[in-house]
């Protein structure tokens, strides 16, 4: 998933179960396939780095247009083709804006000049007129332009001259929206969103889209009023000055808005701030493989001093091996014109699913910053470095930042004209390939480090048509990690409730020294409460290294170490075969001791993700902060990807894995009647006469046995 989203696969595998007569529990356990796709060839291709902020021209505080650039660079070593993106959605009064009159700029207000109006001609004259029908009008508009009073010497019309006022203003068009070098798409049947397609992008070249909300108001608007003074007699009087920020401010907070773009401040008690993300688009390789982009996010505010951030994320390389250090840059720039303070920033790295959603964010550790100012027109650069220790694929990079605009606070509107806190803001996406190491290449083994554990069970101080009941067993299990990463070990095994634990004889140790620090679980067995899904029918006990915050974490064991846990024994008495009671098959009622394999459960700090997305209408993509459930209540699983809370959160986001030793079967002289000896090894059955005969094969994983 990592890699290609899109790419889907399908394998089939063939099972067969070989089970002994003594190996039905078995039938209960998980079965689980690891694959690895061949991805060692995958070096080249286009890496588009969006960029998106504010055209220098810009007028925030009104008077003019706000432009924003989108800005492209193909940093990659293949062609980038049909780059496809879309910004924002609009319904039809967005994209037109809306109209309001303003004052005409060629006229001029006289108080006192004298216009006449005829109302039986129509005419409407600066000359002198008078008798029936002639009305006065004291208060007029001179036009600078055409050196004449307005409308002087003109016929009007009753209604004309009952909305004279009317005719001082001129109605424009405020905010709204020019593609320019976009085109309006539909999006639903009532909205719209801005699109554009790039049909090639060649590595290191540079194209930049643009578009414009236009016309932002500014300035004062002179109201003016006709007032009666007789039947015949009117004057045209200065009502009001109207500011057009006040105006525009009062109109849009009294909606609830912020005047920030996008609204990320928490204005309403039941509004809740979200992200800051820039905009998505795709783009292909020259062979239709279809890849992913992310501008940064930007918050503007209409009518103040704000700062303005914009985050700029970059690697030092596209390609990675695993281990080699990954160089961090993250620029921000300050385009506002107020200060940034309290800066605060940390380095992230994604993983996309199918359709492009990134269900999975994770912080690169310990890569938290704080830059404490930066001042507008200004840039500042930090820089991190970390090994890549993560899944092998196309991962997106990228940075979140939050920061306080510390501008004055106004007077006449401080809950939005203050110093205010923007939470969270995503830089642009970069993108970097991590490979295996050259060691790893085409092995079937993961390509990152992983531990391996091999896992066998002895039973010591057992003879042959010797051992008897009241007599005592050592039960061992030996772990050694055979893999090339250090791990953690939690162990359970499931015991015949013929054996008695002898007191204090439990001995853990690792390469002979003795270990300490461990705990220990006993969980007892309860008829007819199935409390395992493994075994039914024993009690259990479970070792690990202890816990934190209530959660299991295990007893730490080192490359090439090997750790022992082994325990005396006393063995009960049990029943002869023709007394076992074949429909519950208790193991307390067999004729012989049936030792299920030890479980062990170990992890790696590697992660590997993925997004279930196999139904596109059952499976949902897994979130990083969920653990499967596998309380050693249920069962040990193998390799998971966890689900909801469970045994480990230390390890949440880290694999894990079962393993197994094999199963045991002792039969007890004095009890069996059979006149021979058998040792049940997993599925088959050896035969011996009063001695123990070792024998070695080869399983299917070709490891000797």
């Amino acid at each position: 998933d990592n890699m290609y989203a899109h790419l889907k696969g399908e394998f089939e595998w063939t099972l067969k179960l070989d089970l002994g007569f003594f190996n039905y529990e078995r039938l209960l356990d998980d079965i689980y396939v690891k694959y690895d796709l061949n991805i060692t060839g995958l070096k080249y291709y286009p890496q588009v780095i969006g960029e998106m902020t504010l055209n220098p021209s810009s007028s925030l505080m009104g008077g003019g247009d706000i432009i924003y650039d989108f800005t492209f660079t193909n940093v990659g070593n293949e062609a980038a083709y049909n780059i496809t993106m879309g910004y924002g959605e609009f319904n039809k009064a967005d994209i037109d804006g809306f109209v309001l009159p303003v004052n005409n700029p060629e006229l001029s207000f006289v108080p006192h000049q004298i216009m006449y109006y005829d109302n039986n001609t129509g005419l409407f004259t600066s000359t002198f007129m008078s008798g029936p029908g002639i009305g006065t009008l004291e208060g007029w508009f001179f036009n600078t332009t055409a050196g004449d009073w307005h409308l002087n010497n003109q016929y009007l019309s009753d209604d004309e001259m009952e909305h004279i006022i009317d005719k001082v203003y001129l109605n424009e068009t405020f905010l709204d929206i020019d593609p320019m070098d976009f085109t309006f798409t539909d999006k639903t049947n009532e909205s719209y969103t801005l699109t554009a397609l790039i049909p090639q992008l060649d590595p290191n070249d540079t194209i930049t889209l643009s578009f414009a909300v236009r016309n932002l108001p500014t300035g004062t608007l002179t109201l003016y009023d006709a007032v009666a003074v007789n039947a015949t007699y009117y004057q045209i009087l200065v009502n009001q000055t109207v500011d057009w920020g006040t105006f525009m401010i009062t109109l849009l907070q009294g909606a609830g808005s912020t005047l920030h773009l996008p609204e990320d401040q928490v204005t309403w008690s039941h509004w809740f701030p979200d992200p800051v993300i820039g905009s998505g688009f795709l783009y292909k390789d020259q062979f239709g493989v279809e890849f992913f982009g992310l501008t940064n996010g930007l918050v503007i505010q209409f009518y103040d001093d704000e700062a303005i951030l914009v985050g700029q994320v970059s690697l030092d390389k596209d390609v990675y091996r695993f281990g080699e250090d990954v160089n961090f840059t993250l620029k921000l720039t300050n385009i506002g014109d107020a200060n940034a303070t309290n800066i605060n920033y940390s380095f992230c790295h994604a993983f996309l699913t199918e359709d492009f959603n990134i269900p999975v964010i994770k912080k690169v550790p310990d890569s938290d910053g704080v830059i404490d100012l930066i001042k507008p027109g200004e840039s500042k650069t930090v820089s991190y470095s970390y090994p890549a220790e993560t899944d092998v694929g196309l991962h997106p990079v990228f940075a979140i930042f939050n920061y306080t605009s510390d501008e004055t606070t106004d007077p006449d509107f401080p809950a939005i004209f203050s110093s205010v806190n923007h939470p969270a803001v995503f830089s642009n996406i970069d993108f970097a390939m991590v490979l295996p190491p050259p060691h790893k290449e085409g092995t079937t083994e993961p390509v990152y480090p992983t531990p391996e554990v091999n896992v066998t069970t002895e039973i010591l101080g057992y003879t042959p048509n010797v051992t008897t009941v009241g007599d005592m067993i050592t039960l061992r299990t030996t772990i050694t990690n055979i893999g090339d990463e250090d791990t953690n070990i939690i162990y359970r095994q499931y015991l015949p409730r013929r054996l008695h634990y002898v007191d204090d004889s439990l001995k853990i140790t690792i390469d002979g020294t003795p270990v300490t620090q461990f705990e220990v679980i006993y969980q007892a067995y309860q008829p007819n409460v199935e409390e395992s899904g493994y075994n039914p029918f024993m009690p259990s006990v479970t070792i690990y290294g202890g816990t934190i915050d209530g959660t299991l974490y295990g007893i730490p064991l080192g490359v090439g170490e090997t750790l022992v846990i082994q325990a005396n024994f006393t063995i009960g008495a049990g029943k002869g075969i023709e007394q076992v009671d074949w429909n519950t098959l208790s193991g307390e009622d067999l004729v012989g001791l049936y030792i299920p394999p030890a479980e062990v459960r170990y992890f790696s700090r590697y992660q590997i993700q993925e997004t279930r997305d196999l139904n596109d209408d059952t499976e949902v993509p897994v979130e990083e902060e969920s653990v499967e459930t596998a309380s050693f209540l249920t069962t040990i699983h193998g390799t998971t990807i966890n689900s909801e809370p469970g045994i480990d959160n230390e390890w949440a986001s880290t694999n894990s894995w079962g393993s197994y030793s094999d199963s045991l079967s002792l039969f007890i002289e004095e009890l069996s009647g059979l006149g021979i000896n058998a040792i049940y090894y997993g599925a088959g059955i050896i035969l011996v006469t009063g001695v123990a005969i070792l024998i070695y094969f080869k399983a299917a994983n070709g490891k000797k046995r």
